[in-house]
């Protein structure tokens, strides 16, 4: 029976580079483009800004000037996109994230951002085709997989109650004709107040089918404003009107209470 050789005894660890050695770098970290952090700031409702904080605890500053506000929610963007990286990383190494393909680690993406960032907003196709350096068609496609996902329970409620108190503060103007309809003028965020204000319309069509009601419109080719028929502004400023949507669609988790 052949003997087994003797273990070699382990080769002492260097405490200390010889001076010729090259030390193992670290990957240099670009700064994120200022275009993309712009379009962040931009996605954050007005009613979720107060919410942001950083992380040594400062609230955000309602009484500072505008280039102070935003410059606070450029900070925070810088810290959440850190955080969201890192906690992507780490949940990857410790095997808790299986990721199959590029899509789904694009809605995991987006949900972080939806959720931790813009309260559950979600900016224009455009917009988003920039922050994921996607083309305005596989941007729709993504919006739409979101939706599938998440709509129902987090996106549609949560931007009906912003409609709700859009339609019912101040208009940016009055008695604006629209074809043979008068309505009034509204700033908006995103087109998809438009396209959600319309869903909204669709449901009161479909419980008064004999009520004449003209859908809401971006005015003019202007993204910015949009016009709603004063009858619609009227109805959803009802009282019992806005109780029945709001009780109809509850936000996230308190549908199953």
């Amino acid at each position: 029976m052949t003997a087994t050789p003797p273990r070699q005894p382990r080769m002492a660890v260097p405490t200390s580079l010889p001076k010729n050695a090259a030390a193992i770098l670290s990957p240099e970290v670009p700064e994120y483009l200022k275009q993309v952090i712009g379009l962040f700031v931009l996605a954050i409702p007005p009613d979720a800004r107060g919410k942001c904080v950083l992380e040594d605890q400062t609230q955000f500053p309602e009484s500072a000037k505008q280039s102070e506000q935003e410059e606070f929610l450029r900070t925070c963007i810088h810290e959440r996109l850190n955080r969201i990286a890192r906690f992507e990383y780490s949940n990857w190494l410790n095997g808790r994230m299986p990721f199959i393909s590029p899509r789904e680690i694009q809605l995991w993406r987006l949900r972080q951002f939806a959720e931790f960032i813009w309260d559950w907003n979600l900016p224009d196709d455009d917009d988003l085709a920039t922050i994921f350096n996607l083309t305005k068609r596989q941007s729709t496609n993504l919006v739409s997989d979101f939706h599938a996902k998440f709509r129902k329970l987090y996106l549609y409620p949560r931007i009906l109650r912003r409609l709700l108190d859009l339609l019912a503060g101040k208009p940016d103007q009055e008695e604006v004709r629209n074809g043979d309809a008068i309505g009034k003028l509204y700033l908006i965020p995103s087109k998809r107040y438009v396209y959600e204000l319309n869903t909204v319309i669709s449901e009161l069509r479909e419980k008064n089918p004999r009520m004449i009601i003209r859908a809401a419109a971006v005015f003019e080719k202007n993204d910015q404003f949009m016009w709603v028929s004063n009858e619609v502004v009227r109805h959803l400023n009802q009282p019992e009107s806005k109780e029945e949507l709001l009780r109809l669609h509850p936000i996230g988790g308190e549908s199953h209470q």
